[in-house]
């Protein structure tokens, strides 16, 4: 580890041995950004329904391949003069079901 002349170090086994763990490494990350990528694709469109149906405005049925639970359950109520909504669960408080 202690080369000391530039040439050297450009001919010698110590660069090419970081190279490799170099390319080694950026390969490895590569691989675990895509697969991971793919994997959280896989795990939203896993969440999207086949088939919907409207029945009417409050009357909507969803159909999915397996039975998901949902990420997460948020309540919104009407305000009492009907302009806005609001939650009735702390934001704070929602927390993903895996």
């Amino acid at each position: 580890m202690k080369e000391t002349s530039k040439v050297t170090y450009d001919f010698g086994k110590l660069k090419r041995f970081l190279t490799m763990v170099r390319l080694i490494m950026q390969d490895t990350l590569l691989s675990l950004v895509q697969k991971s990528y793919y994997n959280f694709y896989d795990f939203i469109i896993s969440f999207i329904p086949y088939k919907t149906i409207n029945h009417d405005s409050n009357n909507v049925e969803n159909f999915f391949e397996k039975f998901k639970k949902p990420l997460f359950t948020i309540e919104l109520f009407k305000t009492l003069n009907d302009d806005a909504f609001v939650y009735n669960t702390n934001p704070s408080q929602v927390y993903f079901i895996l």
